[in-house]
């Protein structure tokens, strides 16, 4: 049994650390709370990091995509210059059939009359 002014009277674990409970469970308590926002820093570190990674797959694929889209502005820049040059020829064409026809219709013509001189015969 243990005599005196229980104030004054230690328990049994003060005896080896030196501390009363009330001190005891505010340090584990302050540790813990340490401890949790320690993981909350890392866990907030981690999310960056992979909001970093996440940015950077992000611009790599956006790069890309403007990469093609300028590949593809190209060939139609090609596919434009050379309908551009087909609408020309079939343009040339239509004027040499116009042509072509004109001359026919004259050789037509002559051979009408070279026909009707030679019934006149």
């Amino acid at each position: 049994m243990v005599h005196g002014d229980p104030k004054q009277q230690k328990l049994p674990f003060e005896k080896h650390t030196g501390t009363d409970m009330s001190t005891a469970a505010s340090t584990a308590k302050g540790g813990a709370t340490r401890g949790l926002v320690q993981t909350q820093m890392v866990g907030a570190e981690d999310t960056m990091v992979e909001l970093c990674i996440g940015f950077h797959v992000i611009d790599s694929k956006f790069e890309t995509l403007t990469t093609r889209l300028g590949g593809m502005e190209e060939c139609l820049g090609r596919q434009q210059a050379h309908l551009e040059s087909t609408e020309e020829r079939i343009s040339g064409l239509e004027n040499g059939t116009a042509k072509l026809i004109k001359w026919l219709d004259k050789m037509e013509s002559r051979l009408r009359t070279v026909a009707i001189k030679n019934e006149d015969l």
